[in-house]
């Protein structure tokens, strides 16, 4: 499923990770609904956390402006 998230196919690899857990999940005799569902809050859950870990890490590094390279 990681190599199909790669594809420069859509934004997010929304689409795509779906067909994918679909596909793969359906083989192990989970319902399409299910696997939807685990994407869907699999997709919800990665870009909270990742989200959060921005905003800590901006609040952990102050205001402080970017330098150029020049000065």
């Amino acid at each position: 499923m990681s190599l199909i998230l790669l594809l420069p196919i859509s934004i997010a690899g929304i689409g795509t990770r779906e067909a994918t857990l679909i596909l793969l999940l359906g083989k192990y005799g989970i319902s399409r609904e299910d696997a939807l569902a685990y994407s869907i809050l699999q997709f919800a859950v990665f870009t909270l956390f990742c989200g959060l870990a921005g905003v800590l890490a901006m609040v952990a590094r102050g205001p402080r402006v970017a330098r150029s390279a020049v000065f």
